[in-house]
């Protein structure tokens, strides 16, 4: 048998497969069609004694071993199309936006709940108190250039949030100055806390006497807890007043308008150390030292209410004439 007969290899990719069994095989040849192998070849040479095989029909000649493992490479290599690849990629792309929008996008939509104030927070730290109530500490000055006639202490047991107390003010005040000389006409008081925690901030002495006259966190923002407290010693009775000092930065004109609130307070009788009976409701222009004050007449007219700005203080009074003794100190 010639060479060339060796080399007619079937090359239909249906010709090689394989059996469930595991089992090679070569699949049947086209019709009257001979499959020639090499082992049939070697077979066929020793029955004929080693002559060639020869064979009438067409031959087809296939490796067995061969056809296998081409069978077994064609089932194991995956084959994606190109859509199948678009899809996926596609798919991926999809998810990648959606997650996107979730991260930039829903906060913007739902933001987290701002938290809310509470008695405390987290760390367990009470909670900011009204500027009245959170007096920072200070060391207590007299605001007289010039010092009072005498110098006296009253200590009340008074503290920052407790209720008003007039009649302590009253009897305490009037106590301390009876110890006073006879001689001395202007008097300054000290009004020092029981518990040894220095003076009295002037927001908590407004609370204590009764005479909230005006807003008290608006004092406590614009002026200085430290005051001097005086009181004018004459041949009919006592007249307490005050003095107190703006904050620095704040001045009386910008402030006026909020301190003149004062007028239409219903305790303008309580600064007094007795009753000064009923005022006429008229607030007048008075000129002190080229300074306009403000002056309010209780009962027969020798009891007066004064206030005003005078030598860069804020002083209130209950008599005119200790007014002016306690402007001639600053």
């Amino acid at each position: 048998m010639a060479d060339e007969d060796y080399n007619q290899l079937p090359t239909n990719k249906t010709e090689g497969t394989q059996k469930g069994g595991g089992e090679s095989f070569v699949p049947p040849s086209p019709s009257g069609a001979e499959i020639r192998t090499l082992k049939s070849d070697v077979r066929s040479m020793a029955l004929s004694g080693g002559s060639p095989p020869s064979s009438g029909s067409p031959v087809y000649f296939a490796d067995q071993a061969s056809i296998h493992n081409k069978n077994i490479r064609e089932s194991s290599v995956p084959t994606l199309s190109n859509t199948g690849l678009w899809k996926i990629l596609f798919v991926f792309g999809i998810v990648a936006v959606l997650a996107a929008v979730v991260y930039f996008v829903y906060p913007l939509i739902f933001p987290s709940p701002s938290p809310t104030s509470s008695s405390t927070d987290s760390g367990g730290n009470l909670p900011d108190l009204p500027p009245h109530l959170n007096i920072p500490p200070f060391v207590h000055q007299s605001l007289f250039r010039i010092p009072a006639d005498e110098l006296l202490v009253f200590s009340t047991s008074y503290s920052t949030g407790l209720d008003p107390n007039p009649d302590e003010y009253r009897n305490g005040i009037r106590n301390t100055v009876s110890r006073a000389s006879s001689t001395s006409e202007l008097l300054e008081i000290n009004i020092a806390k029981e518990s040894g925690d220095g003076h009295l901030a002037l927001t908590d002495f407004l609370v204590f006497s009764g005479f909230s006259v005006l807003d008290l966190d608006f004092l406590a923002e614009n002026l200085n807890p430290d005051f001097t407290f005086f009181v004018f010693k004459d041949n009919k009775d006592y007249w307490p007043g005050l003095v107190a000092e703006f904050k620095k930065g704040n001045q009386w004109l910008i402030l006026k308008s909020d301190i003149n609130k004062l007028e239409v307070s219903d305790n303008l009788d309580a600064l007094f150390l007795a009753d000064p009976g009923t005022s006429n409701g008229v607030f007048e222009d008075v000129l002190i030292s080229g300074q306009p004050v403000r002056v309010l007449k209780f009962g027969d007219g020798s009891a007066e209410l004064i206030y005003g700005w005078l030598h860069g203080y804020m002083v209130i009074s209950t008599s005119l004439d200790g007014l002016i003794s306690a402007i001639n100190h600053l």
